[in-house]
Parts: structure tokens; sequence; C-alpha cells
């Protein structure tokens, strides 16, 4: 299956876990997630409003907004 991925710099994966059921699902997470969305963006404008919108402090993240997890 194909997924159509914009070209983007930053990506944001908003997703919400059952804490009821965490404990029997470790490892499988994707189970137990009703809600789930990501987003693409490409300024840290885009980003920091996203955030805002999704009611999360941008002064909780380490600037500048980066990431060395190899894809």
């Amino acid at each position: 299956m194909a997924r159509n991925i914009p070209e983007h710099i930053y990506n944001v994966y908003d997703f919400e876990l059952e804490k009821e059921e965490m404990g029997d699902f470790v490892g499988d997470e994707n189970l137990i997630m009703p809600n789930k969305k990501r987003y693409y963006l490409n300024t840290e404008e885009e980003l920091i409003n996203l955030l805002l919108d999704l009611h999360v402090n941008p002064k909780l993240f380490t600037y500048p907004w980066r990431c060395d997890y190899p894809l």
C-alpha cells in the first residue's frame, strides 16, 4: 500500500492511548490508539501554530526543532 506523503521538514504524530489497556498491549500500542493523526509541516511557524492549536506548549520542546533518529 503506497502512502502519499507530502514533502515536509517537520512531522507531528498526534495520538492517544487507552490508559486502562496500556499494560496489556506493550509493543502493540497501535491496537489501543483510538485517535491518531499525522501532520506534515514546512516551517517553524506552522509547527508552533499547530502545537498551540493542539494545546501543547512549544516551550516544552528543545530548540532548534530537530530529531537525530535515523529513518
